[in-house]
């Protein structure tokens, strides 16, 4: 049963929206580490669209990078494009599936 409150806590926390504090928290270290504060906006609203662990992620990702920012950037674009089709397929297939059939 200890497993189950487990499972259960982890997928809360998973769809838990972070903080006001944690997204500006985020976005002033992204700011800071790519150099870039005019962006404050945008790091903010991908943090809010796709979550503190994916950005953590990315973030992760392009560490080495020649041009970190640039490729976070990259990354964070096709992110949301991967999103964006999946929500429109997802809307397709409700369609389909509430079609009468002939």
């Amino acid at each position: 049963m200890d497993n189950l409150n487990q499972i259960g806590n982890e997928n809360q926390e998973l769809n838990r929206k972070p903080s006001l504090q944690e997204v500006d928290d985020l976005a002033y270290e992204l700011c800071n580490l790519f150099s870039n504060p005019k962006y404050f906006r945008w790091y903010c609203s991908i943090i809010y669209k796709l979550g503190i662990d994916r950005v953590l992620v990315l973030k992760a990702q392009v560490a080495d990078a020649k041009l970190p920012g640039r490729l976070f950037t990259k990354y964070v674009k096709e992110d949301l494009q991967r999103i964006e089709t999946q929500k429109k397929l997802g809307e397709l297939y409700a369609k389909a599936k509430k079609r009468p059939k002939d």
